[in-house]
């Protein structure tokens, strides 16, 4: 038997995977909703009740039929996006993990045609498109409950019996605090879960967040459920994603996603990105559609967009010739960090909305890791928050991660206060140093430093590394280039003074009168 706590942790941990939509996760995924799954299975039998027992089978009935579909078709089928909360479960008439856990609705057992693909997961770059291939859906088969065990045998009782599910993506309420550690209800964004599902809750990006809501207002006197195409600018972590995801719940409306960084750019590609085109424009239903990483679609897809987000049309040449499909009524939402590998035309048709998402400040950032792990259950010491800040590298993803990683720590410590000892224990493990660089970050300003000439080319430096310079540029060098720690120039790659007082005192500057370290004095 799982804690509801590990059943939570393997639910959202499965959901992430599903929003990223990477072919090779499928089978993670199906690992993971097997064992909720025998979870639900277990606590059948020892239930007493036979409305609990029912529930019980309902669940592990369903789940079943979602490996059935993930094992078949992948993420490629809307029920998937329904169940992990991505999709709209009142369309789709396929209910959602959080229902199935309230006794609503099942997923009956899916029934695909000879020509169903059993390896397409593996195909796949995205998630939730296209009506499916299945020709029906059988009834679900409605067998007679075993007789309950006798009374007393249980481990519970009926008043005690522990639901098995009872999230949807959802994080339990926030508990109070005190002076000393951080999660009373004052501090926490109100939200369905640790992330914002509406605008007013979103921390930071005033500017962004105050022109979408003065044009979502607009859009809604005029009564359409759509606004003007938006691109969103800036680095990684900074909640663009969960922008997008926003803006659709703003409109009330189905959000589309695909990450382009999936997409190759051969001809595999262009047929699963139309195809997903299709699957929208077939619903003819207003819908945000996002595309993450946009700068990474071909020259051809981005070309293949400008008729689209001009007149709501695409063509698609198949084997029965040229056709055209129309998408009535659709926002655009592209999100890069690299805006000049965009071609000018795409850019343009997204003027009124191009937006940039700004680094946060160190008090949005408070707000956030607070509000993070007060819906894990979990207050914190105002040090360890600060602990936090320092290594987060200003990105709402990274925060995440330091919030999942000392939840998981808390739990095993059965301990409700997060200190700074447990902070600096995780990062201790990560190998994660004081301002949030990683080992192979300091690897690569050392080599710098002890270049006799001070400067150093990329390819010697990515071989050094043992890496290649893809790699080298990618993920190594943006965030030191974003500190100040590295400069590129014609001769290769050289350290600032910046870099230089870190490596040899410690010492940086986090701005807003925040420092680590010293620098000796002059005398």
């Amino acid at each position: 038997m799982k804690s509801l706590e590990q059943i939570k942790e393997l639910f959202v941990s499965a959901r992430e995977l599903v929003k990223v939509a990477s072919p090779d996760s499928v089978d993670v995924v199906i690992e993971k909703i097997t064992e909720i799954s025998n979870h639900c299975k277990e606590l059948y039998e020892i239930e007493t009740s036979y409305i609990e027992r029912a529930k019980c089978i309902n669940m592990y009935t369903s789940l079943d039929n979602i490996i059935k579909i993930l094992s078949v078709k992948g993420f490629i089928d809307e029920r998937i996006g329904a169940f992990f909360g991505l999709g709209n479960s009142d369309t789709l008439h396929s209910p959602s993990f959080g229902e199935l856990s309230q006794g609503k609705g099942t997923i009956k057992a899916p029934v695909f045609d000879e020509k169903s693909n059993p390896n397409i997961k593996h195909e796949s770059p995205f998630n939730g498109f296209g009506e499916g291939d299945e020709k029906k859906e059988l009834p679900a088969k409605n067998d007679d409950l075993p007789p309950p065990p006798p009374k007393g045998n249980s481990e519970f009782s009926e008043s005690e019996t522990p639901n098995p599910i009872d999230i949807e993506g959802k994080e339990p309420s926030p508990i109070d605090g005190n002076d000393d550690h951080i999660g009373s209800g004052n501090n926490i964004v109100s939200g369905t879960d640790s992330e914002p599902q509406f605008l007013h809750e979103f921390i930071g990006q005033e500017q962004a967040v105050t022109q979408l809501k003065k044009e979502i207002a607009a859009s809604k006197i005029l009564g359409k459920k759509s606004i003007d195409h938006v691109l969103l600018l800036g680095n990684k972590g900074l909640g663009k994603t969960t922008l997008m995801k926003i803006i659709a719940n703003e409109l009330g409306v189905e959000f589309k996603y695909i990450n382009a960084s999936a997409l190759t750019s051969d001809s595999s590609a262009r047929k699963y990105f139309f195809e997903w085109l299709i699957g929208i424009a077939l619903k003819k239903k207003p819908v945000v559609i996002g595309i993450d990483e946009v700068h990474m679609l071909s020259e051809n897809l981005q070309t293949s967009l400008y008729t689209l987000l001009s007149s709501n049309e695409f063509t698609h040449v198949s084997k029965t010739g040229v056709e055209t499909y129309k998408i009535p009524e659709f926002t655009f939402i592209g999100a890069t960090t690299e805006p000049n590998l965009i071609n000018e035309p795409f850019r343009d048709r997204c003027k009124n909305l191009t937006l940039t998402l700004e680094d946060y400040s160190r008090e949005e950032l408070r707000k956030i890791v607070v509000n993070k792990f007060a819906y894990k259950n979990l207050s914190i010491e105002e040090n360890a928050i600060n602990c936090c800040i320092n290594r987060c590298r200003s990105s709402i993803r990274e925060l995440t991660a330091i919030v999942k990683g000392v939840h998981t720590s808390a739990l095993l410590s059965q301990t409700k206060i997060v200190t700074a000892e447990m902070i600096e224990e995780y990062f201790s493990l990560k190998k994660i140093d004081a301002i949030g660089l990683s080992k192979k970050e300091i690897e690569l300003l050392n080599i710098i430093k002890n270049e006799p000439s001070g400067v150093i080319s990329e390819e010697t430096l990515a071989a050094r590394l043992n890496t290649n310079v893809k790699i080298l540029k990618k993920d190594y060098e943006t965030y030191l280039i974003k500190i100040g720690f590295l400069v590129i120039h014609s001769r290769g790659r050289s350290l600032t003074e910046k870099a230089k007082n870190y490596l040899q005192y410690g010492y940086f500057d986090f701005g807003d009168n925040v420092t680590i370290g010293s620098l000796p004095s002059d005398e």
